[in-house]
């Protein structure tokens, strides 16, 4: 009875991680293989034939597939639980995004950066925990994915918008604490300071923030003359602006 529960709770277990999943997939892939082979009385000796050559193929598919995703999507491959806490995920979130965009990290820097994030959540973990929401206007959101997954590990919502004028429409149907925005769009490659006018000329204060590819002194400051309250493309840095906007 104890080895049939376990036998049942085995692909619950594995489909929580990803890992897992590509692992239950071989796995069907392999059973189907076997039952078809075990059913080849009616099988031409061309059908055997391909089964062979899939049987020894699959493996090298699936072994090349898997380089490709460690290499270049390795933090997709694990879930949050399989970290020992929040700290530990959002610290690997962040500081995996901060190698990805800049490249050029030591590795001193990522202990400190690392070590920041630790001492900064157990801050505030001290304090009353409140929803806050997030809208986040990119006509290319997957490129933000771990940015988000760190900020919603916090128990912050994310809303997404991909033009200013969805976002202009969620924004007078909610009261967001906090709004990001990329620069360029389809729309225009000064979009993200179109959204930024129009929202500022309905007298809207919402602390608002750039993200963007490239962030120089220079947009800074434009960005700040025309009343943002922040403009980065440092992911630890936004990090750090959101939370402290909204007191976290």
């Amino acid at each position: 009875m104890n080895m049939a529960n376990d036998l049942h709770s085995l692909p619950k277990g594995y489909t929580s991680n990803p890992l897992g999943i590509i692992a239950l997939f071989i796995v069907l892939i392999y059973g189907l293989a076997t039952l078809v082979i075990t059913q080849s009385n009616n099988l031409s000796e061309y059908d055997i034939t391909l089964m062979v050559y899939f049987l020894i193929g699959f493996p090298i598919i699936v072994y090349v597939g898997f380089l490709w995703i460690v290499i270049k999507h390795h933090t997709k491959l694990y879930a949050p639980k399989d970290f020992n806490n929040d700290e530990s995920y959002i610290s690997v979130l962040i500081a995996a995004t901060m190698i990805q965009k800049k490249q050029s990290l030591t590795s001193d820097e990522l202990k400190d950066v690392i070590n920041e994030i630790l001492n900064h959540i157990q801050h505030r973990n001290k304090q009353k925990r409140t929803q806050k929401d997030i809208l986040w206007v990119d006509d290319n959101p997957d490129n933000n994915l771990y940015e988000r997954y760190a900020f919603e590990s916090l128990g912050i919502k994310i809303t997404l918008a991909q033009s200013t004028n969805e976002a202009m429409s969620m924004i007078r149907n909610h009261n967001f604490s906090v709004i990001i925005s990329d620069m360029g769009r389809r729309e225009g490659k000064d979009e993200g300071f179109v959204l930024l006018q129009r929202l500022r000329e309905s007298d809207n204060d919402t602390p608002f923030f750039f993200y963007t590819g490239l962030s120089t002194e220079q947009d800074k400051k434009e960005a700040e003359r025309r009343g943002a309250q922040g403009h980065t493309d440092d992911p630890w840095a936004l990090y750090e602006m959101i939370t402290k906007a909204l007191r976290m």
